[in-house]
């Protein structure tokens, strides 16, 4: 992707708009939500030269923009090197824990078959199933509930950043027959006391 067309791609997120677009001024229930960021990015904005970062984080702002409306999620925000999907269940019946994963998958292999030689972009994934609820305040995309809460927590675990995508068991109860049954990586702690085990996807097509 030229540099042009990285920027073009990333004004709409800039702005605010694609986050806004086609969200319900208020929603609830069962979901998945999904969240992203470059793994070193911070780092690379001391080493890499803007160009090349702006082109970087074009490339993977569309892969992931694309990915997720291909599997009929809807994106919340893309801000800088990191962004926020949302899941409610599927008017066709697919639950909305397995068109996430199906989407991070995509979203894994795409990245890791377009590594720039000049920066090679790490992107973890993270998903959350659970109860959400969210819309507009005051024109802001806003989103709360279980599953925003251990798609975030995700992100903090002390594992090794790379690119792949965690998720918990309660993800993986949607997930019969889509991935391999494999042992846990950590488990996460709820406030409330409950541990549920954290499993992680890694794409090994590249």
């Amino acid at each position: 992707m030229s540099l042009r067309e990285s920027i073009a791609a990333l004004l709409p997120f800039v702005r605010g708009r694609s986050a806004r677009r086609n969200l319900p001024n208020s929603f609830s229930g069962q979901g998945t939500v999904m969240a992203w960021d470059i793994v070193g990015f911070s780092d690379a904005l001391e080493r890499v030269h803007p160009e090349t970062l702006i082109s970087a984080l074009g490339d993977v702002v569309g892969v992931y923009t694309r990915s997720v409306e291909e599997f009929s999620g809807r994106v919340l925000q893309n801000i800088g090197e990191a962004g926020l999907a949302f899941w409610l269940q599927s008017p066709s019946g697919t639950s909305h824990a397995l068109l996430a994963f199906r989407c991070g998958a995509s979203i894994c292999r795409r990245l890791s078959q377009s590594r720039s030689p000049e920066l090679r972009p790490r992107v973890r994934i993270s998903l959350g199933t659970g109860t959400i609820a969210g819309g507009l305040i005051t024109g802001r995309p806003h989103l709360v509930g279980v599953a925003y809460t251990t798609a975030k927590r995700l992100h903090e675990l002390d594992l090794p950043r790379r690119m792949s995508m965690l998720y918990t068991s309660e993800t993986l109860a949607f997930l019969e027959g889509e991935t391999p049954r494999t042992a846990p990586v950590a488990r996460l702690t709820r406030t409330t006391g409950e541990e549920v085990e954290v499993y992680e996807y890694c794409d090994h097509s590249s």
